[in-house]
């Protein structure tokens, strides 16, 4: 009996994917974040901040917040946040301090430099939308975002406290 090594399959093209809503999800953010990196490059801003640097920098809301808190808004651990801030920190784009009232809890600000970086990527990502609308067309695009907003609401909230926390 002689063996017969299986031949790769070729490569899945565009034609062969799925044609379901992941897919397409995963098509739009990768496209988002292309244009995205496209639009900050050419702007020169803050080149030492990477996409995720901003996403975390929008996060932070104009006053201080817990570190558990935009760990779970932002999807992640305390610890990978915590590094995260650390970094911003040491590049001038937050500050951190412990809270008064529980030393125990890490408050994190952005600085004047994290606000100026925060609202260049807010300007970065309103070019790309437009950019959308006037490919798409605004009712369509209105209808894009409106979908999203019903099917993700409440997904990105803060947990309520415990009392135990």
């Amino acid at each position: 009996m002689t063996s017969r090594k299986a031949q790769p399959a070729p490569a899945p093209s565009e034609d062969t994917l799925p044609d379901h809503l992941p897919r397409w999800l995963e098509a739009v953010s990768r496209r988002m974040g292309a244009e995205l990196g496209f639009q900050v490059q050419n702007s020169g801003q803050f080149p030492q901040l990477r996409g995720s640097d901003r996403r975390i920098l929008q996060m932070i809301p104009g006053g201080a917040i817990r570190i558990t808190d935009l760990a779970a808004v932002a999807g992640m651990t305390k610890q990978a946040l915590g590094e995260f801030i650390d970094r911003l920190e040491l590049a001038g784009f937050v500050s951190s301090r412990k809270d008064e009232s529980d030393g125990r809890v890490r408050l994190v600000s952005r600085t004047e430099l994290g606000d100026a970086a925060a609202q260049g990527a807010a300007e970065a990502i309103a070019s790309v939308e437009s950019r959308w609308r006037q490919e798409i067309g605004a009712s369509r695009y209105e209808a894009m975002v409106d979908g999203l907003r019903l099917l993700g609401s409440g997904s990105l909230a803060v947990p309520p406290k415990s009392p135990h926390r």
